[in-house]
């Protein structure tokens, strides 16, 4: 990897030295320009075509997360679980191998955010919005806060959410623009009343 960082710095610094060099009258040459642009946006930029592009390995599927940014780690001895909160007050744990869920439970009143285990004891803070943070620890017996016997349910809910939020902050994303668009000068851009 470190070969490869080397080697696309190598190559952005001689395709920037020989554009800097390259220092005639392109004027004339307006239409091959933009046919050369064209080419280059569909295709991407020819100095990185060689870096590879690393595709996601696993998708871990049933938390909610569109109104607040949330933590995403690893869980484990050997870190193999995947953990992240959600905005329905729920912490998820995935099987990392195979992306199923291994539990569901319950960490905030509203949205779990963010979700650190400790380094050396089977110890697991959680916190969200609410004004506490929540420790979780293995126990014997029945678990109280687990969720996974309402796990349908709860994804189902969660998936029904992200849609009907996802669009709710599209229609808010519209409403601004249309704001803006309706306070410019004619000109598409808005005006600055204080400069």
């Amino acid at each position: 990897m470190d070969g490869d960082i080397e080697r696309l710095q190598t190559e952005t610094e001689a395709t920037t030295d020989s554009e800097e060099l390259d220092i005639r009258d392109h004027s004339d040459d307006s239409d091959a320009e933009e046919d050369d642009e064209a080419t280059s946006e569909a295709t991407g930029d020819e100095r990185y075509s060689g870096v590879p592009i690393i595709m996601p390995r696993s998708r871990f599927a049933g938390a909610c997360n569109v109104e607040t940014v949330k933590d995403v780690n690893f869980l484990g001895p050997r870190d193999e679980f995947v953990v992240s909160g959600s905005d329905d007050g729920n912490w998820f744990m995935w099987e990392k191998k195979t992306g199923k869920i291994h539990d569901i439970l319950e960490g905030d009143g509203a949205v779990v955010n963010v979700i650190e285990a400790h380094p050396y004891l089977p110890l697991v803070a959680v916190s969200g919005i609410d004004t506490t943070v929540k420790l979780f620890a293995p126990t014997t017996g029945t678990r109280r806060f687990s969720r996974l016997d309402q796990m349908d349910s709860i994804v189902n809910r969660n998936e029904e959410a992200t849609d009907a939020r996802s669009e709710l902050l599209n229609l808010r994303m519209y409403y601004r623009l249309a704001q803006q668009m309706a306070q410019s000068d004619g000109h598409g851009a808005p005006q600055c009343p204080v400069q």
